[in-house]
C-alpha cells in the first residue's frame, strides 16, 4: 500500500506475527497499537488460530492521523478536522464542547467531522467502566 501510514490493533485472538525484510512486530498483546509504512511488504503468521484486528489506513498525502488507545481515564482529544472512536469493549461517552454526550457501545464507530459550526475541539473521550477500551483516530488534513 504505496503511501498509506497503517496501524493495525489485535482485538480478538492469540496474536500474529508481521515479518518484512528489515522490520517484524510480535503482536500478542490485545489494544497495542502497532504503526507501520504501506510500503512495506508484510508476511503474517498467526500464533494459534483466527485473529480480529482493528486496521486503520491513511494516505499520507491527503491527512495525518493521531493515535490513541483510551481506557479507564477520560481523554480529551487535540482539535482535528475529523475523529473516528471505535468502541472495542463495554461502552465510551462522546462529551462534546457543547456539553453533548452520545454514548458508544461495543462494537461501534462514531465519527465526527469539522464543519462550520463544530471544530471538534475539546471532544472527551469518557469510558463508562474500568473495562472498556476505545480505539481513537484524529485527522488532520494535509494542506497544500
Amino acid at each position: 500500500f504505496p503511501g498509506v501510514d497503517r496501524t493495525i490493533v489485535l482485538l480478538e485472538g492469540s496474536g500474529m506475527r508481521l515479518d518484512s525484510a528489515a522490520w517484524h512486530a510480535d503482536m500478542d498483546t490485545l489494544f497495542e497499537p502497532v504503526h507501520f509504512p504501506g510500503e512495506i511488504a508484510i508476511d503474517c503468521t498467526l500464533a494459534k488460530g483466527p485473529t480480529r484486528d482493528f486496521n486503520l489506513m491513511v494516505r499520507r498525502h491527503v491527512a495525518r492521523a493521531q493515535f490513541t488507545v483510551v481506557r479507564q481515564d477520560a481523554v480529551t482529544l487535540p482539535a482535528a478536522d475529523a475523529t473516528l472512536c471505535y468502541v472495542a469493549v463495554g461502552a465510551v461517552d462522546v462529551v462534546a464542547a457543547t456539553g453533548t454526550t452520545v454514548r458508544i457501545n461495543s462494537d461501534c464507530t462514531w465519527i465526527g467531522q469539522r464543519d462550520a459550526t463544530d471544530d471538534l475541539r475539546n471532544v472527551r473521550i469518557a469510558p463508562v467502566d474500568a473495562h472498556a477500551v476505545a480505539l481513537v483516530a484524529t485527522f488532520h488534513r494535509i494542506t497544500a
